[in-house]
């Protein structure tokens, strides 16, 4: 009998408490965590708590001023963390504020087991580095001379940030990996086809920084005879304030809204908006492919961190939109809501394309040809 392999898993928090509440939810945001059976893996999860350590706090401010990265040198002083760390194989960083927090304890974890590999999924690592050109460079040292040195795999979860590193950082690209992201079909599966007429509001979900809210706000006060429904913490009824939004406050991780609630969103949606700033960061990905999936078209803002720019086509499986400009938003809204015929062909192939391109199969069995 072979010896199983020890895998764990480090966010930053919520899946623990999904997983001992009895209700279905999404696996989209376990990375792959059900994929890993019990017969090769002794896998587990771990979430950091951050350890309030004076001197350790005060270096991390000037740390993360210097370099603008969540850096927190308290993993080093976190008995818990390192207690379930320990003794893991393969480690699996979930995302970049999960990277920083954990590296300052794997960086000496890794040189005591040269063997354990560490894995990150980059979601923006390479897409805000700073115009100060002593900033820039103090960031381009802590990734190509620590992280990049204490990392095994980087896997992109977007085209558009893995091409930008294979040509800059191409040192280290075979370290690099681009692996879609997928979503769980069989969770957001809809078998209903898109109907106007069971749906009565436009829906915008999100929290992440590259979500473009002051143009939202502009959106919805120039849209005034639409209805419109917002999923976010970002903004509340004060930076809004007019009667055609409904906002309902909520992030991934505190889930004041269960994932099947947030079906009930996306089925009674017209149509999903994602007006994005522009990045590298795969943004809106996780949004898109949710609705897609269950049946509702998006209309996204293309940027350069788009996450497959040959599979998606505009007004065949989504709606693209080059600018996050008003009246050309306005326009294209009234123009795809004024008729069902387009937007049930965009929901019928945006759902076709989730299930065979972007599924959380594929997903897993792209990890596992890696690891």
């Amino acid at each position: 009998m072979s010896k199983k392999i020890n895998l764990t898993f480090i966010f930053s928090g919520g899946r623990k408490d999904r997983l001992s509440k009895d209700e279905i939810y999404a696996k989209d945001f376990f990375y792959g965590y059900f994929g890993f059976s019990e017969d090769d893996y002794n896998s587990k999860i771990v979430e950091f708590e951050h350890v309030n350590v004076f001197v350790v706090s005060f270096l991390d401010r000037i740390l993360k001023k210097l370099t603008n990265f969540p850096v927190a040198l308290s993993s080093i002083f976190n008995n818990s963390f390192k207690q379930q760390v320990k003794n893991s194989e393969i480690i699996f960083l979930v995302n970049e504020s999960v990277m920083f927090y954990s590296l300052p304890f794997i960086y000496f974890y890794k040189k005591r087991k040269k063997d354990t590999k560490v894995i990150l999924f980059t979601m923006g690592l390479f897409s805000n580095f700073s115009e100060n050109r002593l900033k820039n460079r103090v960031q381009k040292f802590v990734i190509e001379k620590i992280c990049l040195k204490t990392l095994d795999s980087l896997l992109f979860l977007g085209e558009g940030e893995y091409e930008y590193v294979m040509k800059t950082f191409n040192n280290d690209s075979n370290k690099f990996f681009l692996v879609p992201f997928g979503v769980d079909t069989e969770f957001w599966k809809n078998e209903s086809e898109y109907d106007q007429t069971y749906r009565d509001y436009i829906l915008f979900i999100g929290n992440d920084l590259n979500r473009d809210y002051e143009f939202l706000k502009k959106l919805v006060r120039d849209m005034k005879d639409y209805n419109f429904v917002f999923l976010t913490s970002r903004l509340n009824d004060n930076d809004i304030n007019s009667k055609n939004v409904q906002i309902y406050e909520g992030m991934w991780w505190n889930n004041k809204f269960s994932d099947d609630d947030i079906k009930t969103l996306y089925k009674n949606a017209l149509l999903t908006i994602i007006p994005l700033n522009n990045t590298l960061q795969p943004s809106g990905q996780s949004v898109a492919l949710q609705s897609m999936c269950v049946g509702t078209p998006v209309l996204i803002t293309k940027t350069d961190g788009f996450w497959d720019k040959n599979k998606y086509q505009d007004d065949e499986n989504i709606f693209f939109m080059n600018q996050n400009d008003v009246t050309l938003w306005k326009n294209r809204i009234k123009n795809l809501l004024s008729s069902d015929k387009k937007l049930i062909e965009v929901s019928k192939k945006g759902k076709k394309l989730v299930y065979e391109n972007f599924n959380l199969e594929l997903f897993i069995s792209r990890i596992k040809k890696i690891i």
